[in-house]
């Protein structure tokens, strides 16, 4: 495709007059973009008057390659090193409505899309049977540094812009009562490239312009947005209380804050406390409105999360990823998030009103007057030490009523330092049994410590992983033999940690963990080394096995269903099951794997789950009501 013929727009940033974004074109950019790319960095105060032929080379002009600037070699996708792609392809055909109902049949046969950031600027859409670019967009925030893309010296002056994985939903954003009320909804962070996040409407990817771009929000709009290296996520919300005749949703772009919202920013904006936060944004927010959290009709809300003051001076705190459960009309009821000073937070949706979204009202574990609000779950090793909670949880019904198993592991790879520590990590499944209570009125958290679960041990021989019986409950003591709040294991393996998220098929949990290599691999730049191993766990009892990556650095597994599946005869009752096959496909720095052996299998009942006869049925089908 010619550069001209590229479709790229530009985020303008703000709420003012200006149009939201316009087309990255010369003639179209505002005079604030042009004096940015007429300067070869964001530190220079002259202009050298080649802004516009900076904007074609990253169009995509390679006319002053190798001269002027640097060479491309005829790569033009930047590199992607922390962004992970996104599908969107017809619209889900889970969500019961009349209105969605027609919005999904005029889309079914749109052009399936495949999304991912890349480290040009642009976060790019691309058409998922051909590969070819539909558009591009480029966040307001990385505008300043888009004249050092073209530098001949960028090599060693590479810079991170959209460097994180986007979300993709479907999301009813209008109230007309109509199929226009719904948009199939991107919404994106750019990682270590700025503060911020945005919302584009991609309903038909192939027809994007600027008028598609909803909505953007930075550290401007609020100054405890941090980097945000977790994927967000798309989310119905009820805002009105549980006890209000007639439920009320909304639709809004759920967003963990990220890391280092504290440092200042350069124009001295910056968290004066460092608070983790969850951001929740209103998708149905017009463009030229300002952000408001406060006042009668707030269009973003605002979870903080405490800090403790004498940690952060050696840990940094962060929050980055998290997980919802549904109720039955797919709006949120409750939400788990850990955070990079190892809380496992647990917050509770199903009867608060919006006006109460705040941790005191949202956390069921609280104490004291006014109250104060605590974690699930503390993550520290044997030796007391915090472990970082950087990936989502994964949540599991649990064998008792109304119990989530919570399983996460812990560490992080975020900063320099992290390629080589060996600091000791684990992985947890932790019983939320649904009540409030603690197993320890001094405890600082619901479930008070690694005592209150049973320790599961490795053996690097067989590769095993053993957790003796146990009973699931609330452990009332380090000491209580009767049950345990769930079980863990520490990683065999120095400085192993788990950074990625894990997959459940049938009750097997799948997760591979990272292993630096030894000099401090597994870098964005290709420096050789890291590993990791790949784990499979019976999420019930914790026993499973483990194997050495043979792919490298290993991502979240995938597993596809396959088509065939087994089913028994039905039983007198018409009940009977189905077996159901699964391959996992391991994604690796240096390919992908599969094999016979990465198959797993799950049996799920089919057919009549239960019955009862009803002996005079004919009586009741003549009474009149």
């Amino acid at each position: 495709m010619p550069a001209t013929a590229r479709n790229i727009v530009v985020g303008n940033g703000g709420a003012t007059a200006l149009a939201t974004a316009t087309d990255f074109k010369w003639a179209s950019i505002t005079d604030e973009l042009k004096d940015m790319l007429n300067k070869a960095s964001p530190t220079a105060t002259a202009s050298d008057g080649l802004g516009e032929a900076r904007l074609n080379f990253i169009r995509g002009d390679s006319s002053r390659e190798g001269t002027t600037f640097r060479r491309r070699n005829n790569k033009l996708l930047g590199d992607i090193v922390n962004s992970g792609a996104e599908y969107s392809g017809a619209p889900s055909a889970t969500v019961t409505s009349a209105t969605y109902a027609a919005f999904r049949t005029d889309n079914l046969a749109r052009k399936p899309a495949v999304f991912i950031g890349a480290n040009d600027g642009m976060l790019h859409a691309f058409e998922a049977s051909t590969g070819n670019e539909l558009f591009g967009y480029i966040p307001s925030w990385v505008r300043p540094k888009l004249s050092l893309l073209p530098g001949t010296d960028y090599i060693g002056n590479h810079q991170s812009y959209v460097d994180a994985t986007p979300a993709v939903a479907e999301a009813e954003v209008g109230s007309a009562g109509t199929k226009a009320d719904w948009r199939t909804v991107l919404v994106g962070g750019t990682g270590a490239g700025g503060r911020g996040v945005f919302a584009l409407d991609v309903t038909d990817p192939t027809a994007f312009s600027a008028s598609k771009v909803m909505w953007e929000f930075t550290q401007k709009d609020d100054a405890d947005m941090g980097f945000v290296v977790g994927q967000p996520k798309i989310l119905k919300m009820r805002v009105n209380a549980s006890t209000a005749a007639t439920p009320v949703y909304k639709w809004f772009a759920v967003v963990a804050s990220g890391v280092d919202n504290y440092v200042n920013d350069g124009a001295g904006v910056y968290s004066t406390t460092g608070s983790p936060a969850l951001f929740l944004l209103d998708l149905a927010k017009p463009a030229s409105v300002a952000w408001n959290a406060t006042g009668a009709n707030p269009n973003y809300f605002k979870i903080s999360f405490p800090v403790n003051a004498a940690l952060a001076a050696t840990v940094a705190p962060g929050m980055i990823n998290f997980e919802a459960t549904a109720g039955p009309q797919r709006e949120v009821r409750y939400l788990f998030a850990g955070d990079l000073h190892g809380n496992m937070w647990k917050l509770d949706f199903s009867t608060v009103s919006s006006a109460d979204w705040n941790l005191a009202k949202l956390s069921p574990f609280v104490k004291g007057s006014p109250a104060t609000p605590y974690p699930l779950y503390v993550a520290r090793s044997a030796t007391g030490a915090v472990q970082p909670i950087t990936m989502a949880p994964t949540l599991v019904a649990g064998a008792r009523n109304m119990s989530i198993y919570v399983a996460f592991g812990t560490g992080k790879y975020l900063e320099v330092d992290d390629r080589t520590s060996s600091a000791s990590n684990s992985y947890y499944v932790i019983n939320d049994n649904g009540t409030a209570t603690f197993d320890n009125t001094g405890g600082v958290a619901a479930v008070s410590g690694r005592g209150r679960l049973k320790a599961g041990s490795v053996n690097t021989s067989t590769n095993a992983v053993s957790v003796d019986s146990f009973v699931w409950g609330r452990a009332t003591s380090d000491t209580d033999a009767t049950q345990r709040s769930g079980w863990y294991f520490d990683y065999p393996v120095a400085g192993e940690r788990q950074v990625t998220g894990a997959v459940l098929s049938g009750d097997l949990l799948i997760f591979g963990s990272l292993i630096p290599g030894a000099t401090g691999g597994a870098n964005a730049c290709g420096v050789s080394g890291g590993s990791g191993n790949e784990y499979r766990l019976d999420v019930d009892d914790g026993n499973g096995t483990f194997r050495v990556s043979r792919v490298g650095i290993l991502g979240q597994p995938i597993v596809v269903e396959l088509a065939q599946a087994i089913e028994e005869k039905s039983n007198s009752t018409g009940r009977r099951t189905r077996t159901i096959t699964s391959q996992v496909v391991r994604q690796g720095s240096s390919g992908i794997e599969t094999g016979t052996a990465d198959k797993t299998m799950k049996i799920v009942v089919a057919g009549r789950l239960s019955w009862r006869q009803i002996n005079n049925y004919n009586d009741l089908k003549n009474t009149t009501p």
